[in-house]
């Protein structure tokens, strides 16, 4: 995992889970990486693949929090009604699937 504890706006923990850095700027120019965890203490960011070339000084990035397709996400982002889920249905164990008469 790499780590870049640079100057970003504060935003509460796992703020950018799931997210998505993007690299404008520097040997990582135009290359995007997920976003595993983010420390709001102490402004990290942390990778889930280390970037293809060193973070260096000066190196510039956009940083966006993605989707996670739960209701309570959709719901932060005003988006409930397009959501096209089906959240409310129950979902069943994988063992009690594979159980004849199981329910």
């Amino acid at each position: 995992m790499a780590t870049w504890d640079g100057a970003i706006t504060l935003r509460p923990d796992g703020y950018f889970v799931p997210g998505v850095v993007q690299w404008l700027t520097g040997d990582n120019a135009g290359r995007e990486n997920e976003v595993e965890e983010y420390d709001a203490a102490t402004g990290t960011v942390t990778l889930v693949i280390p970037t293809y070339a060193e973070i260096k000084a000066g190196d510039t990035f956009k940083i966006r929090r993605d989707c996670d397709k739960s209701k309570s996400m959709c719901k932060d982002y005003g988006n409930l009604l397009n959501m096209r889920a089906e959240p409310e249905i129950p979902r069943a164990d994988g063992t009690s699937l594979q159980t004849p008469g199981g329910s």
